[in-house]
C-alpha cells in the first residue's frame, strides 16, 4: 500500500534532491521543474503549501516509502465545487500502481474532509503515463483544453 503523509518544512532537502535527480523525467511535462534550482526554493514552496492548507484551499500529501519522499499528490481549489488534482512520482517508482493508489486515497480524504463535487486531472497531451493513472482511477477523458 502506498503511504501518504503531510509535508513538513524539514522535507525540503529530500524533495529538492528528488526533483534534481529526476529532472529529465519530470521536466518533460512539469514546467516548474526547470525553475526549481535549490533547497531554499523548495522550502519556500513547502511553506506556501502549508499556508494554503491552513487556509483550506489546497491539500498536499508526500508519497513515501521506507527510503523517504518519492513523489506527491495534491488537490487545489478546495474552496470551490471543483478541485484540480496533480501528482508526480520519481521515475524508479513509476509503473507499480503507486500513484493510482495515492490518487484514490486522496479522493477518499477529499470526500471525508471537503464538499468538493467534481475532481479534474489536467495532463499534458503527450503525458500518456499520467493519463493512464487518471483512467485507472476512474476518471473520464473529456477533451483538450486550450491555454
Amino acid at each position: 500500500m502506498t503511504i501518504l503523509r503531510s509535508f513538513e518544512l524539514a522535507d525540503a532537502d529530500a524533495v529538492f534532491a528528488l526533483i534534481d535527480s529526476n529532472r529529465a523525467h519530470l521536466g518533460r511535462f512539469l514546467p516548474w521543474v526547470e525553475k526549481t534550482n535549490g533547497v531554499e526554493e523548495t522550502r519556500a514552496f513547502l511553506q506556501q503549501v502549508l499556508v494554503a492548507e491552513e487556509k483550506g484551499t489546497e491539500k498536499h500529501f508526500a508519497v513515501v516509502d521506507e527510503q523517504g519522499v518519492i513523489g506527491t499528490v495534491c488537490a487545489r481549489g478546495l474552496q470551490t465545487p471543483t478541485a484540480n488534482l496533480g501528482y508526480w512520482l520519481a521515475k524508479d517508482y513509476c509503473g507499480r500502481g503507486m500513484m493510482c493508489d495515492a490518487v484514490v486515497r486522496l479522493e477518499k480524504w477529499l470526500q471525508e474532509h471537503t464538499d468538493i463535487q467534481t475532481l479534474l486531472i489536467l495532463t499534458h497531451p503527450e503525458n500518456i503515463a499520467s493519463q493512464k493513472v487518471a483512467e485507472r482511477c476512474g476518471f473520464v477523458y473529456q477533451g483538450m483544453k486550450n491555454h
